[in-house]
C-alpha cells in the first residue's frame, strides 16, 4: 500500500473528532481528499516542468451525521444492549435492560361472611 495513503489515513484516524449533538445523533469530522497535480521533473536551465505527477492532498473537512455509540436505526432511537437482554427484559438505554411492563390486576377484597 502506498506510504502516503497510509499516512493520510493515519491522520484521519488520529485527528478525527466526534461531536455530540441533538438527541442520539453525533457528528464526526471527516477529511476530504483530492488529487493534486505537481511538477515531478524540472529542467536545469530555465526551471520548466518536464513531467507532472499526481498526489492525494487534504482538501478541507466535512461533518458526517451518524448514530452516537450505543444507538442504531435510521432515527438513532434504538438502544443497543450487549449482551442482549434476556426474555422478559428490553433494552431501555445502551447496555441497560429493564423488565417489560406487566400489568397487575388488583385482587378483589376478601370478604368474611
Amino acid at each position: 500500500m502506498d506510504k502516503k495513503l497510509i499516512f493520510y489515513l493515519s491522520v484521519v484516524l488520529l485527528f478525527g473528532q466526534s461531536y455530540a449533538s441533538d438527541g442520539n445523533f453525533c457528528y464526526t469530522r471527516v477529511t476530504k481528499y483530492a488529487a493534486q497535480r505537481y511538477c515531478s521533473s524540472y529542467s536545469w536551465w530555465n526551471w520548466w516542468c518536464w513531467s507532472h505527477s499526481y498526489r492525494t492532498a487534504s482538501n478541507g473537512y466535512s461533518m458526517k451525521k451518524m448514530c452516537c455509540p450505543g444507538y442504531q436505526g435510521s432515527d438513532c432511537a434504538t438502544p443497543i444492549c450487549n449482551p442482549a437482554c434476556t426474555q422478559g427484559y428490553s433494552c431501555a438505554s445502551p447496555n441497560v435492560c429493564k423488565p417489560d411492563f406487566i400489568p397487575v390486576t388488583p385482587k378483589p377484597p376478601v370478604q368474611d361472611w
